[in-house]
């Protein structure tokens, strides 16, 4: 599903989005503006082995995402890749899928700025909860001034879940990311 600029999407208690393709987005929002997806249920029931997410935020600004829930993910719920004050808070992600998909995360931030990722339970339990990364790791499109804040990351019956939040970032300028008040488990 691709969104246009200024459209809010609001899921009724019964919405879901649900999917048995591997390697696809549920939604994509490329290049927009004042995009909100709000109270929806997104369902991965086949994982394959690229980066994919239930949400796909690209080169986006003044988005959300907000109470969503994700189940099954083979990559990430959120995916926030050259954003600009993007924000995802009380979502809830569980049960990912184990795919060949690279380091999977709950919400992942690339090269984005002023972003905030808050009030999310975040059980994927694959690789961690949230990651906050310049993707090559050069220096170049670091992520700065973002926040990462009150969520839950944890307490998932999957075993192999390794970090908590990663924020993994080349350079040696200041980048001003806030991680701050969350809670960690297992």
């Amino acid at each position: 599903v691709s969104l246009s600029d200024n459209t809010e999407v609001i899921f009724d208690e019964t919405g879901l989005v649900q999917t048995a393709t591997a390697n696809i987005d549920l939604f994509l929002v490329s290049g927009k503006t004042n995009v909100s997806i709000i109270g929806g249920k997104f369902k991965q029931t086949v994982a394959g082995g690229s980066v994919n997410a239930g949400i796909r935020f690209l080169n986006c600004t003044n988005c959300v995402a907000e109470a969503n829930s994700f189940e099954g993910m083979q990559w990430a719920a959120i995916l926030m890749d050259s954003c600009t004050n993007v924000r995802a808070r009380f979502n809830y992600v569980f049960a990912s899928l184990a795919s060949a998909a690279g380091d999977k995360f709950d919400i992942v931030l690339y090269r984005s700025h002023y972003c905030t990722i808050d009030l999310n339970i975040l059980w994927g339990g694959r690789n961690g909860g949230v990651l906050c990364q310049d993707p090559l790791g050069s220096g170049v499109n670091v992520p700065t001034r973002n926040k990462i804040r009150y969520n839950i990351v944890g307490s998932s019956t999957i075993s192999c879940k390794v970090y908590g939040i990663v924020v993994y970032l080349g350079g040696t300028a200041p980048t001003y990311n806030d991680v701050i008040g969350n809670h960690l488990e297992n």
